[in-house]
Formats: C-alpha cells, structure tokens, sequence
C-alpha cells in the first residue's frame, strides 16, 4: 500500500476551469506536448500545466509539474522512485529520512501574513506585505539559504 505508483496528469483550461486529464503518449512512450486524454480521444489544448498524483500516506496528493514534458516525467519519476524506497526501507525496518524541502521567501512570507491575519494584526500583515513586495524586487533570490 506504501508503494503506489505516480502518475502524470496533465491540467488544462476550459471556460469551466481546470480539469485534470490523463496525459497523451506517443508511440516511442514520449508525452506528446500539449495533448490531454478526453473521452478517450487525443485533444490539442492550449493552456496547461503538467501535474504528478501521488499518494502520501493514505492521502492524495499533486505537485506542479510546469509545462516542460521532459520535466514533469523527470519529478513523476523521482517521486514514484522516493516512494518506492520508502516502503521498501519500512519493511526492512530501516528509517529514511526525506529531503527537507528548500524554503522560498515569497512562499515564507506569505505564510507570515496569513499568521498574522489569523492573530488579528491587520496592520503588522499590511507592513510585512509592504515590506516583502519592496524586498523581494530589490533582492532578487528565491530561496531563504540564499
């Protein structure tokens, strides 16, 4: 149960939103760019994003792929990969330790601001927000450890 598969969904745009749609494969096994599954039949769309489901725990889960074809079959395919060493490593009895994921300042940011709309400090959220548009233009890196 621990080590489900990963799959390559592709999310498209319709005037109804963004659905998810299995994504279209060519012969030789390439993803054919910009292709979405629907109703069984290959259909071109325009805006889209690609998208690996995955299972964490009992809970499923996706993560951006972005719109390179390439890419996204590279990160399905670390994903599926971590998973399966996972549970392989639990039935021998061996504890993994995952990757730490690298924190963003815009995504640290705004996880500070949600804070303190949830306390109820409007105006220490208004500042940070300030603050944080004015200083990410000016420094221009994304990670924290940078």
């Amino acid at each position: 149960m621990n080590d489900r598969k990963a799959t390559l969904v592709i999310r498209y745009k319709t005037a109804e939103g963004w659905p998810r749609a299995s994504v279209v494969r060519s012969p030789n096994g390439r993803i054919r760019l910009g292709f979405a599954l629907i109703d069984a039949k290959p259909v071109r769309v325009d805006k889209f994003r690609y998208e690996v489901r995955y299972y964490e725990g009992r809970r499923l889960k996706y993560k951006d792929g972005g719109i390179n074809p390439t890419e996204a079959e590279g990160l399905r395919r670390r994903i599926e990969s971590q998973s399966t060493a996972a549970a392989i490593a639990k039935r021998a009895g061996i504890k993994v330790e995952a990757p730490e994921e690298r924190k963003t300042l815009r995504r640290t940011a705004e996880e500070y601001i949600k804070d303190e709309e949830a306390r109820r400090a409007f105006e220490a959220a208004e500042q940070a927000r300030n603050v944080t548009t004015e200083f990410i233009d000016l420094v221009r890196k994304i990670y924290i450890d940078e």
